[in-house]
């Protein structure tokens, strides 16, 4: 048996695994935000107020990471944006959060989100590019 394939299986079946922890773990993701409204907007998809409310907040509290999740989790959502500005718009977003000591675990768990959304909309090479970095984040929101 050719043991590069078997090596690639290996990395294959890591990145699976990596990027399935990711997905149940967006289903969830609502359960992070600490105010009862925001998180029954997420759950609705009323993205929107969602969005809204946290801007508002990070007006008043710029370093709130609630408010930052909450703003990229909403970017993602955004049908006015395309995948790629979206991605990109949510990265920003949550790139501040992390920017800031003591890093927040929610930071961490919701650039593993961001990320996987990446993977799903960038294809393999994508996903072998960011596996690492989904599996850092999660590891340390843990």
């Amino acid at each position: 048996m050719n043991m590069n394939w078997m090596n690639r299986l290996t990395r294959n079946t890591r990145l699976a695994l990596v990027l399935g922890i990711v997905l149940a773990a967006s289903t969830a993701h609502a359960q992070l935000l600490n105010d009862p409204q925001w998180a029954a907007w997420l759950d609705a998809g009323q993205t929107e107020e969602l969005d809204r409310a946290a801007l508002a907040r990070l007006r008043s509290q710029p370093e709130d990471p609630q408010a930052i999740v909450s703003h990229a989790l909403a970017l993602l959502a955004d049908p006015q944006l395309g995948d790629t500005q979206r991605s990109k718009a949510a990265v920003q977003a949550v790139q501040g959060c992390l920017a800031r000591p003591p890093e927040p675990a929610i930071c961490h768990y919701a650039m593993a989100m961001v990320q996987g959304v990446e993977v799903m909309n960038g294809g393999a090479l994508k996903a072998l590019g960011l596996a690492g970095q989904i599996k850092g984040h999660l590891n340390r929101a843990l």
